[in-house]
Parts: C-alpha cells; structure tokens; sequence
C-alpha cells in the first residue's frame, strides 16, 4: 500500500502505529451518542433534533461536552458511517 501512496516505508509504519486523533475519538464518542438518541427517537430524528437532545440538560445522560455541537458536524456523523469511528 505504502508504493501506491508514494511514501516511504517509515513514514508509513509510524503513521498506522499513531493513536487516533483527539477529534477523531471525541468524533467516536458523539456517534455513540447520536447512534443513541436515533434509535430512541424512533429512527425519524434529523440532525436539528438530535441537536436539541444533545444540548438538553434536563436528559439523564446529558454531557457538557456535546452542548455546544453544531448540526452540521451531526449531520456528517450520522450521514457517514465510517469505520474509523467505530461505525457500520
């Protein structure tokens, strides 16, 4: 893979070694979250509702971290299943 990605094989290997990103595994845990909140809401909650759960402190699992998410980064979250992320 590294020869069809021109890069050398040091370069590679240090990069599969790395630990994921911050984001990247803040963004794991938001889809845990919204994965969540989807499957209470019937499977009809669009990124806007989500939004309004996320932000909601009256939840029982309400997180300050997800009060200030945007619906777009919902949007991409929900929209785009990646396995990075841990998703299907």
């Amino acid at each position: 893979m590294r020869r069809v990605l021109g890069v050398s094989r040091s370069g590679f290997d240090d990069w599969q070694s790395r630990e994921p990103a911050a984001r990247t595994v803040e963004n794991a845990a938001l889809a845990e979250r919204i994965k969540a909140i989807h499957a209470t809401g019937d499977r009809i909650y669009g990124a806007p509702k989500i939004c309004t759960e996320l932000r909601d402190p009256d939840t029982v699992d309400h997180d300050l971290r997800w009060a200030s998410v945007g619906e777009n980064r919902v949007a991409r979250l929900k929209r785009w299943p990646s396995p990075r992320l841990g998703q299907t």
